[in-house]
């Protein structure tokens, strides 16, 4: 996860709740008066504190299975240092970029095929992205057993024989 808005907390948090098994939450913002109004995971005793730091804790709370760290650091230097990690990450969320930054973290989890989301958030209102290269799967099943046409204009003998039982003059 890269940021820490509201977003970026219910999304986590709903990753948490099943099980995600691990995850990383990198930003450099500390915990402020303002984040009371819409970050759910914060509390008074947590001002001052990096933000990254009080949700990984809130939410490997929620879940004990699961693992959570944070880094204390911009996402711009992040993305420019960590590139190996970014492309050993399984999923990449981030929020808030600017345009560069996500065409630049897009281009780097491109190259291994690793899923991308970038989220936006404006006050009640956002969009989400997803960007994931293609993936294609063709297999061909072939049915172990024949299935019996059920097609009313080639009905089985059972049917046929029901349908003809009616005189549908005298109806």
């Amino acid at each position: 996860m890269l940021g820490t808005s509201s977003a970026v907390s219910e999304t986590l948090k709903n990753l948490v709740l099943p099980g995600i098994g691990h995850f990383t939450i990198v930003d450099d913002v500390e915990v402020t008066h303002a984040d009371f109004g819409h970050e759910f995971f914060v509390t008074r005793q947590d001002i001052g504190r990096p933000k990254c730091e009080v949700i990984s804790e809130m939410m490997t709370e929620m879940n004990p299975d699961v693992r959570g760290t944070f880094r204390f650091q911009s996402i711009d230097s992040f993305v420019h240092e960590e590139e190996a990690m970014i492309k050993s990450a399984q999923l990449v969320i981030a929020v808030d970029l600017t345009v560069s930054l996500a065409e630049r973290l897009c281009n780097i989890v491109h190259t291994v095929n690793v899923p991308f989301i970038l989220i936006r958030q404006y006050g009640m209102l956002g969009y989400m992205r997803i960007f994931k290269a293609e993936s294609t799967i063709i297999e061909k099943k072939e049915a172990a057993v024949k299935i019996r046409d059920l097609r009313v204009s080639e009905p089985w003998p059972e049917l046929e024989h029901f349908a003809m039982s009616f005189d549908l003059e005298s109806l």
